[in-house]
């Protein structure tokens, strides 16, 4: 899959499901949600973070997205993030 740079998506949704940066997922809500994002190459560490993140606490949902790069940072990916999370 190509990705434009300044374009990032969504790895990871709550409860490991595998995410596309389409589409609301609050449908699968938790007490408490957080969102991370990684940049470069932390994207596997972020991924084991919050495997780690859901099995000690069952009441978190974490999303993980991998924006790639800083610059230029994509800004809808970000707002994605903040509104569901």
């Amino acid at each position: 899959e190509v990705i434009p740079i300044g374009k990032g998506r969504i790895i990871r949704r709550p409860g490991g499901v595998n995410g596309e940066t389409s589409g609301n997922r609050r449908g699968r809500e938790r007490k408490d949600r957080i969102a991370i994002l990684s940049f470069g190459t932390r994207l596997h560490e972020a991924l084991v973070a919050a495997n780690e993140v859901e099995e000690m606490d069952s009441s978190l949902g974490v999303t993980v997205a991998d924006a790639r790069f800083m610059k230029p940072l994509d800004v809808d990916l970000v707002r994605e993030l903040v509104d569901d999370n």
